[in-house]
């Protein structure tokens, strides 16, 4: 049995850090939320009996006043989850420039500036830092273009960090589509979605997580599907993997 440890969890109002959360609740794991929406944010803390912090990841003092305010309450750091993030999905040239720029900011650099501010206290406690990842990181997928660059980009941080930080656990979560609000919310749900529908439930993702911190995985899988398709990524050659993913984009 470990002893209960001191986990922040971002983007833990829906989706898979409000399943994270509620894993974590039940263990009877020490956990404070972040996310920006104030109103959910606050509900599922009341919900669960955690503490939370009402941040924009994309603001650096933000971030660095969060971090400074969780590690108070919960006397120090020895996990932090990062599901906070967002998806806007279609066509690369009907993707306007702000979006675009809202993807990479809050998926790219929310990333960033939330590492960079949590390694200090992880490294005291040879803790564990799990970045959110996806299918869409593999390979160039249609309509998640940008989506997908960002995710192939926190892969790539990912890896570094892995060698870069011998005393912190890396880990990076790979699931395919997830039935979240988010996805649920899509204007225009992709081709992917009509033809393979959701893949993967939120509870699933994060039991997958929670087994990724226990056993210290860097690559933490919510199935075999994902697997398989990142192994086929790697044996073949680009040409057939181009070829594999336009067969997959035909309707």
């Amino acid at each position: 049995m470990h002893p209960i440890r001191r986990w922040i969890v971002t983007g833990a109002a829906s989706g898979i850090g409000l399943a994270v959360v509620r894993l974590l609740a039940a263990q009877g794991e020490h956990a404070v939320l972040w996310d920006s929406n104030a109103a959910e944010l606050e509900k599922t803390a009341r919900e669960l009996g955690c503490s939370f912090v009402v941040v924009d990841v994309t603001q650096q003092e933000q971030v660095q006043q969060a971090m400074t305010q969780a590690v108070a309450q919960l006397g120090g750091l020895d996990v932090l989850i990062h599901c906070a993030g967002i998806l806007r999905t279609g066509l690369f040239e009907e993707m306007t420039p702000d979006t675009s720029q809202k993807l990479v900011s809050v998926n790219l650099v929310g990333t960033l500036l939330v590492t960079h501010a949590a390694l200090p206290f992880l490294k005291q406690n040879r803790g564990s830092l799990i970045l959110a990842g996806s299918v869409s990181s593999f390979y160039g997928v249609p309509e998640y273009a940008i989506y997908g660059a960002t995710k192939a980009a926190v892969m790539n941080l990912a890896q570094a960090l892995r060698v870069e930080q011998p005393d912190v656990h890396i880990g990076i979560f790979n699931p395919n589509t997830v039935d979240t609000p988010m996805v649920r919310g899509l204007d225009q749900p992709t081709r992917f979605i009509h033809k393979f529908g959701m893949i993967h439930s939120a509870e699933e993702v994060a039991a997958a997580i929670l087994r990724g911190v226990e056993r210290r995985q860097f690559m933490i899988w919510p199935s075999v599907q994902p697997r398989l398709l990142f192994l086929l990524t790697r044996i073949l050659n680009p040409f057939l993997s181009y070829r594999l993913m336009k067969r997959l984009w035909k309707v």
